[in-house]
């Protein structure tokens, strides 16, 4: 999206860089990739926690409350 490569152009500006669109384009992909890879790690961590708990119940289906803070979600670019 057009505020992404906004923000995107803004870093490498900031990095001391003259970017090209493409540059910036790149950037935006590289930077979504990396967000999406850490947004899978922690999820593949809160599951294998609450696996474990709930195996160490023994139930079948463990109910359970996830809090999320919600800075990640308003200052993620």
């Amino acid at each position: 999206n057009s505020e992404g490569l906004v923000n995107a152009e803004q870093v490498l500006r900031g990095l001391g860089l003259d970017p090209s669109p493409e540059d910036c384009v790149a950037t935006q992909r590289v930077c979504q990739i990396v967000s999406t890879r850490a947004a899978h790690l922690c999820a593949a961590s809160l599951a294998a926690v609450l696996r474990q708990i709930r195996d160490n119940k023994a139930v079948d289906r463990l109910r359970t409350t996830i809090g999320v803070d919600g800075s990640v979600y308003k200052n993620h670019p």
